[in-house]
């Protein structure tokens, strides 16, 4: 945060990022009986299945935010913001080998293998009031996300973009120190 000479008038830059990953495994056996309309199985079906997950993902944020006094009890807040966001998702489905027993032939239809990327630009602008006991806010904000998810094992890309325009007005009011009044 940077404070310059004129009063009101500051700097704000905040940054963070994170990264998480986690691996999980586990067996996944049931039996399960089917019935008919009468309440008499006609089938049954067994899983036996060994499951591995693999889940990546890694964020940097970062928002900067400019605020100019307008005049005495008027100011402007311009700020703007990044987001990136990668993630993977690597889950997958053995079933056993009918050779030797070991969980090694790979389930397609329940094993999946996703890459995923999103980045999102945000620009606004407040106006704030501020005399005596009360404080208003109106202003808003406009956010641009890019994103994209890739099936690894089909290649298929799934790509989509979207603005959202997030508006937004408050009033407060503060009878004293402990009591206030917000809308």
């Amino acid at each position: 945060t940077k404070k310059f000479k004129k009063k009101g008038r500051t700097f704000s830059w905040n940054l963070s990022g994170s990264s998480n990953q986690s691996q999980a495994t586990g067996y996944l056996k049931t039996n399960i009986d089917y019935f008919n309309k009468l309440g008499v199985q006609d089938s049954s079906q067994t899983v036996d299945q060994y499951k591995t997950n693999q889940l990546i993902t890694s964020q940097v944020i970062s928002n900067m935010t400019y605020t100019e006094p307008l005049s005495k009890t008027f100011s402007l807040v311009l700020n703007y913001g990044l987001g990136i966001d990668n993630s993977s998702a690597d889950r997958k489905s053995f079933d056993k080998s009918p050779a030797d027993g070991s969980y090694t032939v790979l389930d397609n239809l329940y094993s999946n293998n996703y890459k995923l990327s999103q980045l999102s630009n945000q620009a606004g602008a407040i106006f704030n009031f501020k005399k005596d006991k009360t404080t208003i806010n109106i202003g808003s904000k406009v956010n641009d996300v890019g994103f994209q998810q890739i099936n690894e094992y089909t290649g298929n890309v799934f790509k989509r973009n979207f603005i959202d325009l997030a508006p937004q007005a408050s009033y407060q009011y503060k009878f004293s120190q402990m009591a206030g009044f917000n809308f």
